[in-house]
């Protein structure tokens, strides 16, 4: 970019010279040598730059994102810009208007873009930061709300101990299709056992995402948030209410695995697994306690 501006005005100081010159007083308007310097400030200063803005462009949803403005070079008189969103559904920006004078140009100022909830899709959506200045001129700066939902859902109640960590997964897959409104994408099973898949440190395979809300396809409720670690927070939710029955975890209460039915290979009477309760919406319902394997269970499919 600067070299294209840097040819840009060797063509435009070429074509000026080319022309009929009055004078040759530098401190002339009409003469090269003002047109010269004129040229020079502007690639100093930034001439094709009107207002500076730095801090990103990701605004997190049912979060902030604060940016910083300032303008590259000192306005004449006291200069006005009024700020606004392209879509008030995906986020609001505070204050709505700035005002720069000779004397604090160079000075950052902030403005705050609040991510509005969205909780009816997992998708990230993008607007627009619309910029008025002081000539009614607009300026517009792309920003990314992202999107913090996923959701979940339990499976029917008809799999004992035994249902195998190798069609874990693909149980989950293959129940995607009978929840209206559930969106499209990959579903693993919330699950633990061995090295197949771990919640504890170090994680291996884990399903659960930082920082999300998890939502409930069958109640339409929110179940949990998750933490920075990667787990539910106790009553940040509902729960996983739409369960039927209780489900199959293999989770101790602190996150580290514990009975799985022999590596959720066992249906037998003798056998134990861990279970999570549905109607218990703190931590004690993704682990409620022991259940013999050959009991029939639900799994807990969340989306990826």
């Amino acid at each position: 970019m600067p070299l294209f501006r840097s040819f840009l005005a060797l063509i435009l100081f070429v074509s000026l010279a080319a022309c009929a010159i009055k004078t040759t007083n530098p401190g002339d308007p009409s003469s090269a040598d003002f047109f010269k310097n004129e040229i020079i400030s502007c690639l100093i200063e930034s001439c094709n730059q009107e207002i500076l803005i730095s801090g990103g462009s990701i605004v997190p949803e049912e979060s902030s994102l604060t940016l910083s403005i300032s303008l590259p070079k000192a306005p004449s008189s006291s200069a006005s810009y009024s700020f606004s969103v392209s879509n008030p559904s995906l986020g609001s920006v505070s204050p709505s208007t700035l005002i720069f004078t000779a004397a604090n140009f160079n000075i950052p100022q902030t403005i705050t873009i609040l991510g509005a909830a969205d909780d009816t899709d997992t998708v990230d959506n993008f607007f627009v930061l619309d910029i008025l200045d002081p000539e009614d001129q607009s300026i517009h700066y792309s920003l990314k709300q992202k999107d913090n939902d996923r959701f979940l859902f339990a499976t029917n109640p008809t799999y004992a101990g035994n249902f195998s960590i190798t069609f874990a997964d693909a149980i989950c897959a293959g129940e995607v299709s009978g929840h209206i409104g559930l969106p499209s994408g990959t579903y693993k099973a919330l699950a633990v056992s061995g090295t197949w898949r771990r919640a504890s440190a170090p994680q291996i395979s884990w399903v659960l995402k930082p920082n999300m809300q998890y939502w409930d396809i069958g109640s339409s409720l929110k179940a949990y948030d998750t933490d920075a670690s990667s787990y539910f927070i106790d009553s940040s939710g509902n729960g996983i209410s739409s369960a039927g029955s209780n489900f199959w975890t293999g989770l101790n209460g602190d996150w580290t695995t514990g009975s799985d039915c022999l590596g959720w290979s066992s249906g037998a009477p003798t056998d134990q697994g861990s279970a999570g309760n549905p109607s218990n919406p703190t931590l004690s319902g993704i682990s409620s306690g022991l259940v013999y394997c050959n009991n029939v269970q639900s799994l807990i499919c969340v989306q990826q």
